[in-house]
């Protein structure tokens, strides 16, 4: 537990504890670095909420009304949807559950203990696609040049793996793994997971690794 030699004054007692989550606790959890930023933003906002409503409470000074009164913030004055919502709140639940895990506060210090976890938006079903228009637009690619291998690449990506647009688009090269045939892609809420790639989809994108003349298509 910390105490009067293990913590900073006051004024410091934010960047004190964002280090014990962010540099500390998922640092050992070997969370990537898209990750770990993604929770380092939303803990800045929360802390930026707290320094201006609340008056700079350090975060083992909250209550379990001042979180309520921030989800409320989040969608009447930020008006954040329901998904956006519950990220943020996750995010800031497993901050304090991380705090009392490594014995930096205790668990009546934890204003997210008796916080009602808020219902789950309704999942809405998405629209598929008819799977002779996919094959019509894969045979529609010109691969005689780089933007045409580089869409189909995309499309047997996207179709292959499942994944969302948004996470391929934040695909980088070192997200992309030939040799354990897997990429790793940042969901919601800055989520991290693999994804076992097919033969087809690494044929394509190594074909495009090579045309585009950028990389190593056998790494």
């Amino acid at each position: 537990m910390y105490n009067a030699e293990t913590v900073p004054g006051e004024n410091d007692m934010w960047k004190f504890f964002n280090h014990q989550y962010i540099g500390v606790f998922c640092s050992a959890r070997g969370l990537r670095f898209e990750t770990i930023k993604a929770y380092n933003e939303s803990l800045n906002r929360f802390k930026q909420y707290v320094i201006s409503v609340l008056k700079g409470k350090s975060p083992n000074e909250l209550t379990t009304m001042e979180m309520l009164c921030y989800a409320n913030y989040l969608e009447k004055v930020r008006e954040n949807g329901p998904s956006a919502i519950n990220r943020q709140m996750t995010i800031v639940r497993h901050f304090y559950r991380a705090l009392v895990s490594m014995d930096v506060i205790n668990n009546d210090e934890n204003p997210m203990f008796n916080m009602p976890i808020r219902r789950q938006p309704p999942t809405k079903v998405p629209r598929s696609i008819a799977q002779e228009d996919i094959l019509k637009m894969l045979h529609q690619t010109d691969l005689e040049t780089t933007l045409g291998v580089r869409d189909k690449a995309l499309m047997v990506l996207l179709y292959g793996t499942g994944i969302r647009k948004g996470e391929c688009h934040g695909l980088d090269n070192k997200d992309v793994d030939f040799a354990d045939k897997k990429i790793y892609v940042t969901g919601k809420g800055g989520h991290e997971r693999s994804i076992p790639m097919t033969e087809e989809v690494m044929l394509h994108l190594k074909n495009y690794v090579l045309v585009r003349g950028v990389g190593n298509a056998d790494e």
